[in-house]
Protein backbone atom coordinates (compact mmCIF):
# COMPACT_ATOMS: atom_id res chain seq x y z
CA UNK A 1 0.00 0.00 0.00
CA UNK A 2 0.93 3.43 -1.20
CA UNK A 3 1.84 6.14 2.07
CA UNK A 4 -0.18 9.10 -0.10
CA UNK A 5 1.30 11.34 2.75
CA UNK A 6 4.39 11.24 1.26
CA UNK A 7 3.49 11.89 -2.52
CA UNK A 8 3.39 15.51 -3.50
CA UNK A 9 0.49 17.30 -4.31
CA UNK A 10 1.47 16.62 -8.51
CA UNK A 11 1.41 12.99 -7.30
CA UNK A 12 -1.45 12.59 -5.78
CA UNK A 13 -3.71 13.93 -8.23
CA UNK A 14 -2.05 12.27 -10.87
CA UNK A 15 -3.03 8.87 -8.56
CA UNK A 16 -6.71 9.75 -8.39
CA UNK A 17 -6.71 10.49 -11.95
CA UNK A 18 -5.15 7.28 -12.79
CA UNK A 19 -8.05 4.74 -11.02
CA UNK A 20 -10.65 7.29 -11.34
CA UNK A 21 -11.88 5.95 -14.92
CA UNK A 22 -13.95 8.97 -15.63
CA UNK A 23 -13.27 12.63 -15.19
CA UNK A 24 -12.66 14.23 -11.60
CA UNK A 25 -14.06 17.80 -11.33
CA UNK A 26 -11.70 20.69 -10.45
CA UNK A 27 -13.48 20.84 -7.91
CA UNK A 28 -13.99 17.53 -6.28
CA UNK A 29 -10.17 17.23 -6.53
CA UNK A 30 -9.67 20.03 -4.29
CA UNK A 31 -11.92 18.95 -2.06
CA UNK A 32 -10.87 15.47 -1.81
CA UNK A 33 -7.21 16.77 -1.59
CA UNK A 34 -8.06 19.57 1.19
CA UNK A 35 -6.26 22.27 -1.22
CA UNK A 36 -7.62 25.46 -2.95
CA UNK A 37 -8.75 25.29 -6.59
CA UNK A 38 -5.98 28.37 -7.88
CA UNK A 39 -3.18 25.94 -6.24
CA UNK A 40 -4.90 22.45 -8.38
CA UNK A 41 -5.01 25.37 -11.54
CA UNK A 42 -1.34 26.22 -10.50
CA UNK A 43 -0.61 22.37 -11.02
CA UNK A 44 -2.20 22.49 -14.18
CA UNK A 45 -0.53 25.34 -15.72
CA UNK A 46 -3.59 26.92 -16.95
CA UNK A 47 -5.72 29.57 -15.13
CA UNK A 48 -7.31 32.12 -18.08
CA UNK A 49 -10.13 32.46 -15.70
CA UNK A 50 -8.60 36.72 -15.23
CA UNK A 51 -8.42 37.01 -19.11
CA UNK A 52 -11.43 34.97 -19.50
CA UNK A 53 -13.47 37.07 -17.20
CA UNK A 54 -12.31 40.33 -18.80
CA UNK A 55 -13.13 39.58 -21.90
CA UNK A 56 -16.57 38.68 -20.61
CA UNK A 57 -16.85 42.25 -19.01
CA UNK A 58 -15.89 43.97 -22.29
CA UNK A 59 -18.82 41.59 -23.78
CA UNK A 60 -16.22 40.49 -26.52
CA UNK A 61 -17.31 36.99 -25.16
CA UNK A 62 -20.23 34.90 -23.72
CA UNK A 63 -20.47 31.65 -22.42
CA UNK A 64 -22.47 29.75 -24.64
CA UNK A 65 -23.03 26.04 -22.95
CA UNK A 66 -20.18 23.41 -22.30
CA UNK A 67 -18.34 20.86 -24.18
CA UNK A 68 -19.22 17.32 -24.01
CA UNK A 69 -16.29 15.43 -22.90
CA UNK A 70 -13.47 15.27 -20.31
CA UNK A 71 -13.47 18.05 -17.93
CA UNK A 72 -16.88 19.93 -19.38
CA UNK A 73 -15.23 22.90 -20.69
CA UNK A 74 -16.94 25.72 -21.23
CA UNK A 75 -17.63 26.88 -24.76
CA UNK A 76 -17.52 30.45 -25.76
CA UNK A 77 -18.67 32.63 -28.49
CA UNK A 78 -17.62 35.77 -30.06
CA UNK A 79 -20.15 38.82 -29.58
CA UNK A 80 -21.33 41.05 -32.26
CA UNK A 81 -19.48 43.97 -30.04
CA UNK A 82 -16.24 42.03 -30.50
CA UNK A 83 -16.69 42.54 -34.44
CA UNK A 84 -17.28 45.61 -34.05
CA UNK A 85 -14.40 46.28 -31.77
CA UNK A 86 -12.03 44.80 -34.17
CA UNK A 87 -13.39 46.26 -37.42
CA UNK A 88 -15.05 42.62 -38.81
CA UNK A 89 -17.77 41.66 -40.36
CA UNK A 90 -17.55 37.93 -39.84
CA UNK A 91 -15.81 35.89 -37.99
CA UNK A 92 -14.62 34.21 -41.64
CA UNK A 93 -12.43 37.59 -41.69
CA UNK A 94 -10.27 36.51 -39.49
CA UNK A 95 -7.05 34.65 -40.06
CA UNK A 96 -7.35 30.97 -40.33
CA UNK A 97 -6.29 29.15 -37.14
CA UNK A 98 -4.54 25.43 -36.90
CA UNK A 99 -6.87 24.21 -34.08
CA UNK A 100 -7.41 20.36 -34.89
CA UNK A 101 -10.74 19.29 -34.15
CA UNK A 102 -11.77 15.77 -33.05
CA UNK A 103 -14.00 13.74 -35.17
CA UNK A 104 -16.98 12.04 -33.70
CA UNK A 105 -15.68 8.96 -32.13
CA UNK A 106 -12.61 9.76 -32.26
CA UNK A 107 -10.00 10.09 -28.95
CA UNK A 108 -8.40 13.18 -27.67
CA UNK A 109 -4.78 13.12 -27.65
CA UNK A 110 -2.98 13.02 -24.37
CA UNK A 111 -3.85 15.96 -22.05
CA UNK A 112 -0.10 16.62 -21.72
CA UNK A 113 -0.51 18.00 -25.81
CA UNK A 114 -3.82 19.40 -25.10
CA UNK A 115 -4.26 23.61 -25.77
CA UNK A 116 -7.01 24.88 -23.73
CA UNK A 117 -8.90 26.19 -26.70
CA UNK A 118 -12.72 26.17 -27.83
CA UNK A 119 -14.37 26.80 -30.88
CA UNK A 120 -15.88 30.04 -31.35
CA UNK A 121 -19.45 30.60 -33.19
CA UNK A 122 -19.62 32.60 -36.02
CA UNK A 123 -21.68 35.81 -35.61
CA UNK A 124 -21.92 37.63 -38.88
CA UNK A 125 -22.75 41.95 -38.69
CA UNK A 126 -24.70 43.13 -41.27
Amino acid sequence: MVDTQSLSLEGQIEAILFVAGEPVALSQLAEWLEVSLAQIEAIRGVDCSTLVRQLQIRELVVDVGRLDTVGRPVLFATTDHFLRQFGLTSLRDLPPLDIPLLAEGEDPPPLQTMLPMVPMADTHID
